[in-house]
Formats: structure tokens, C-alpha cells, sequence
């Protein structure tokens, strides 16, 4: 497995929830820190964007590195398999504080996800 940096550019105007997947950059004489593998698709960033710039969670990322060299060397435009980690964020006791209404859908979206993936059990885990 290949933990893989996702940054968030919240100043992409058509998208604001816009979340890149990079890697660090193997050319010690490249200027950039990171390469550009793609973006988190746009029905996940519109809920990993809002809660994460909250603080109340983090979000870490993984990708099969064999997976993604055969995407990248063959040239072909599929996608590659990401699995998404989350955890608490520096925010997550005061969740009850901070989070506003619009953001619930979020929330829900997130929960939704934990079940369809690891089952109910995952989410006392996490203690929501």
C-alpha cells in the first residue's frame, strides 16, 4: 500500500470541495514536493471537504501501488482504488459546538459510508 497526500484547494472556482490525491515526489531535484495523481471524486469531496475543514476529522489516504503504476504507465484514464481512513481531528470533542446545519448532510453521508463498508460496529470506534 501507498499512503498518498490528499490536499484540499478550496480555490478552484467551479468546484469549492475540490480534494487533490497526490504522491510525494521520488525526484529529489524536482522542485515540487508532491505529484499529482487526480482528485477525490466529486460525490465524496462534498462530504470529506466541509467536515474536514471543520477539524472534526482528518482524512488519510491509501492506493494499491501496483494498481496506480499500470493506470499511470499504460496511459489509461480508469479509476484507481483509494481507501479512505478516517480519524478524529483537533476539533472532534467540540463537534456538538461547531457543526451548523449545513453540514449535517455531510455527517449523514459520512455515517452512511462507515455502515455500507465496515458495518455498525466501526462507529462506536470513533464514538459518534
Amino acid at each position: 500500500m501507498l499512503n498518498v497526500v490528499l490536499r484540499r484547494d478550496a480555490n478552484i472556482p467551479v468546484d469549492e470541495n475540490v480534494v487533490r490525491v497526490l504522491v510525494p515526489n521520488p525526484d529529489k531535484l524536482s522542485t515540487g514536493d508532491c505529484i499529482q495523481l487526480g482528485f477525490l471524486p466529486r460525490n465524496v469531496a462534498k462530504w470529506v471537504s466541509p467536515l474536514w475543514d471543520m477539524g472534526i476529522f482528518e482524512f488519510h489516504g491509501y492506493i494499491y501501488r501496483e494498481k496506480a503504476l499500470t493506470a499511470t504507465f499504460e496511459g489509461n484514464i480508469k479509476k484507481v482504488q483509494l481507501i479512505l481512513h478516517v480519524s478524529q481531528g483537533p476539533s472532534f470533542s467540540n463537534m456538538s459546538k461547531t457543526m451548523q446545519d449545513q453540514n449535517i448532510a455531510a455527517l449523514c453521508s459520512l455515517i452512511a459510508l462507515v455502515q455500507r463498508c465496515t458495518g455498525l460496529w466501526r462507529l462506536q470506534e470513533v464514538r459518534i
